[in-house]
């Protein structure tokens, strides 16, 4: 039997747990520390005779001796039974239903760092993954990652006898958070042709193992889910919103995703300016409206904006447009001059020409440079708003 076994002993209707020496468990709950005096032992003789009937029970206590895998033997088997005063308490008088048997988990984990490269070339790594002991026996033994610490549990068995490792990869449950997600998709997608897997020692950046993989052992991920999941992730972190990702995400959702994602990281986009229209406020001065240039003039807006996608608020901050090359249309210019002073009026911007160009800034995210551009474009507009440059 490995050594440090799990024992659970059912006696009657009462449960003990315990791992000897060190504590007593009882329905889950700790009543006893054995540290002090003589050595805690259990001691169990079991005795299962050789017939066809327990065959499958005399495979499962090699296959725990060798492998260090779970086993319940009846009480029928225990031809006897020493169990130590203190936990005598904790046990009634009735009948031994059954005693099973499993191996204690280790409390030493290995940190280590895990490297997918594809035969294209493909390289991605998941660094911080802790493996710990699952199971132990005189041939094979077994070692699992946390189901936190990434998208999967990573299982590694390793076995003497046969000199074979196996790697898998399980997830247990769906991934609802976008980071865990695209660590998964790119972890696959390096591998979706086939490669190798290594594991390296953090501690020492020496390789522990590698292995082959073949084609098709990954899922291949689409070039779209894995953008999507970039530009999710890029919201997440620049908008500071946890997101969860839901069971469905409509078509739309995801384009606006990658296009607002995509302006972020650029922190300016410009595009042709298509026409705008504003209304005037009773005491706005009207003069710049009524300049002539063949040039037109430059319009600059400032406004506060959210993006609401996946069921979820992302705070843009302050977006600024500024519009190069415009001018009134001939109706607004026609309204301009027969306004009376102090009367509201709604304009409507058109383009000069070819060259007329909008500029979309997003504030929080802009470089010196980039504040810099802007303001060579608009003279006169202030910039000096509390989320510029470094948010």
């Amino acid at each position: 039997m490995p050594e440090e076994s799990r024992i659970t002993i059912r006696a009657g209707s009462g449960w003990l747990f315990g791992v000897f020496p060190a504590m007593v468990m009882l329905d889950g709950v700790q009543v006893a520390m054995l540290t002090a005096g003589e050595p805690t032992t259990v001691s169990v003789e079991i005795v299962v005779p050789d017939t066809p009937d327990t065959k499958p029970l005399i495979e499962a206590l090699s296959s725990h001796v060798t492998r260090g895998t779970a086993v319940t033997v009846p009480g029928a088997f225990v031809s006897r039974l020493e169990i130590p005063p203190p936990l005598e308490p904790f046990l009634n008088h009735g009948t031994l239903e059954s005693i099973s048997l499993e191996p204690a988990g280790g409390q030493k984990e290995i940190s280590t760092t895990f490297v997918a490269r594809g035969h294209d070339g493909v390289e991605y790594q998941l660094n911080g993954v802790r493996l710990r002991q699952a199971r132990a026996g005189s041939e094979e033994f077994e070692f699992r990652s946390r189901e936190s610490e990434t998208p999967w549990v990573i299982s590694v068995i390793a076995n003497r006898a046969t000199r074979i490792l196996t790697l898998s990869f399980r997830a247990p449950q769906p991934l609802r958070t976008p980071k865990r997600a695209l660590d998964a998709a790119r972890f696959a997608h390096a591998l979706s042709s086939g490669g190798v897997v290594r594991c390296l020692s953090e501690d020492t950046g020496l390789s522990i193992f590698s292995c082959e993989v073949a084609p098709g052992s990954f899922p291949t991920p689409t070039t779209g889910w894995l953008e999507f999941l970039e530009s999710l992730v890029l919201l997440q972190e620049r908008c500071r919103v946890l997101v969860t990702l839901p069971d469905d995400i409509s078509p739309e959702d995801a384009s606006d995703v990658v296009r607002f994602a995509a302006q972020i990281r650029a922190g300016i986009v410009e595009g042709a300016f298509t026409g705008a229209e504003i209304s005037l406020k009773p005491d706005a001065p009207r003069d710049v409206f009524r300049k002539e240039s063949k040039d037109g003039f430059w319009l600059g807006v400032v406004r506060e904006e959210f993006l609401d996608v996946l069921g979820v608020r992302f705070p843009l901050g302050t977006v600024a447009y500024i519009s190069t090359r415009v001018r009134l249309s001939e109706e607004s210019q026609l309204a301009l001059s027969r306004a009376g002073a102090g009367q509201g009026l709604d304009l409507s911007i058109e383009a000069v020409d070819g060259d007329s160009r909008t500029r979309v800034a997003y504030m929080r995210w802009l470089s010196e440079s980039q504040l810099a551009e802007l303001k060579a474009l608009a003279p006169g507009m202030q910039f000096d708003f509390s989320d510029v440059a470094g948010d």
